[in-house]
């Protein structure tokens, strides 16, 4: 059994799904440090081996080589206390970028949010000239893998045992470079922000 999260000003995380109207007005933001409390019990919620706070603070630390994005839900009327319930990160290396992570929280999934997070993600990607992208992905993980080849990724290749919680195979998928815009991009929504 999972212990409670410590959710900070992540929402409860199981809830009722949002309203159409409460998903459309989710924005998406800078991943900062006042967010990592939210992102790491989003991760909690649905990662079998979550990354601890200390490990998300890390990444935010070289913003010339990653790229950590909020989704933030609106808490009552009031954005100030907005609710992370979802994040996504890419970072740079030698010869591409890397999705390091992207996460949903359980009440927010299937609306969309992943793949507008992934989208913001690939655009910063190509803004920043960082060449094609790779990630891994549970190989049981149909949902993630039907987003990721849906923004023009494509199965690479298998790393058996990859995962041990559950155990699972990882997939590596590959987007190349300025991939014709397979899938829409965050420029397709002028109210989409693109903040890193």
């Amino acid at each position: 059994m999972r212990p409670a999260a410590r959710v900070g000003d992540a929402e409860d995380l199981r809830a009722t799904p949002p309203g159409d109207e409460a998903v459309a007005a989710v924005r998406l933001v800078k991943l900062t440090a006042r967010h990592l409390r939210g992102a790491a019990a989003v991760d909690q919620a649905v990662s079998a081996r979550p990354w601890p706070v200390a490990l998300l603070a890390r990444e935010l630390e070289d913003p010339q080589q990653r790229c950590y994005l909020a989704a933030l839900a609106e808490r009552g009327d009031r954005w100030s206390r907005a609710a992370v319930v979802g994040f996504g990160g890419v970072q740079q290396r030698p010869d591409s970028a890397h999705v390091t992570n992207l996460a949903v929280a359980p009440a927010w999934q299937g609306r969309g949010l992943g793949r507008r997070l992934l989208v913001a993600l690939l655009d910063q990607v190509s803004a920043r000239g960082w060449g094609p992208t790779t990630l891994e992905v549970r190989s049981a993980n149909s949902a993630a893998r039907r987003l990721y080849a849906g923004a023009g990724f494509h199965e690479a290749g298998r790393r058996p045992g990859y995962y041990t919680e559950p155990p699972d195979d990882a997939i590596i998928m590959w987007r190349p470079a300025d991939d014709a815009r397979a899938a829409p991009t965050a420029r397709d929504d002028p109210g989409e922000a693109r903040p890193c």
